[in-house]
C-alpha cells in the first residue's frame, strides 16, 4: 500500500489559528524558535492516535488564545485515492471525521489501523520513539522485520573465550 501525505490543516491547534502545510517530495518546515514548527509535526500523531510523537497524551488546545474547537485534518493519497482524516476537540469531546463524514472512534481507528501499524509509524515518523520503548518491545518490533540471528553467526563475532563459554551454556539449554 502506498500512502502519501498531501495536505495537513491545523485550525486553533496550539499556536496555529489556521495553517495548511502542502507536502511534496521534500517538505521543509522552517522558522524562528517558538513559532510552532514542532506543533506541526506533533499534529499528525495527535490526529491519528490522540498522542504526541512518543505515544504520550497531548493537549492540542491553543496556548495563547481562546478557541471553541481545535481541529486537525490530513489529506492522504492511498493507492491513488484521496482520503481525508480529521480529529477535533470541542468542549473536551473528541470528534472524528473520515472523508468529511462524522465517524465513531472505532470506525476512525479501524481506518487508521489499516493504514499504519502505530508502533512502526511512530518509530519511522519520530525515531526517538523507538528508544523510549521497553527493550522487549523494541526487540519484538525489530523481529517483525528482520529474522532472529542464528547462534553460530553471533558466536563467530565474539572473542574466542566468550564464544566457547556461551557455546557450552547453549548446549546445556538444548
Amino acid at each position: 500500500m502506498q500512502v502519501i501525505f498531501k495536505t495537513l490543516t491545523l485550525v486553533y491547534y496550539k499556536s496555529h489559528r489556521d495553517i495548511s502545510v502542502n507536502f511534496g517530495e521534500q517538505t521543509d518546515i522552517t522558522g524562528d524558535n517558538a513559532k510552532g514548527k514542532t506543533s506541526i509535526t506533533e499534529a499528525i500523531p495527535w490526529l491519528l492516535y490522540g498522542t504526541d510523537g512518543l505515544g504520550s497524551k497531548l493537549d492540542p488546545t491553543p496556548i495563547t488564545y481562546e478557541a471553541e474547537e481545535t481541529r486537525v485534518s490530513l489529506l492522504l493519497e492511498v493507492d491513488g485515492k484521496e482520503l481525508m482524516l480529521g480529529r477535533s476537540l470541542k468542549k473536551n469531546k473528541t470528534i472524528y471525521h473520515v472523508n468529511d463524514v462524522p465517524s465513531k472512534a472505532g470506525e476512525f481507528n479501524e481506518v487508521v489501523e489499516k493504514l499504519f501499524n502505530k508502533g512502526l509509524f511512530l518509530f519511522l515518523y519520530i525515531p526517538i520513539y523507538f528508544s523510549s520503548m521497553h527493550w522487549e518491545k523494541q526487540r519484538s518490533m525489530l523481529l517483525q522485520y528482520v529474522p532472529s540471528p542464528v547462534n553460530k553467526d553471533v558466536l563467530k563475532q565474539m572473542p574466542d573465550k566468550q564464544s566457547k563459554s556461551l557455546t557450552a551454556l547453549l548446549k546445556n539449554i538444548d
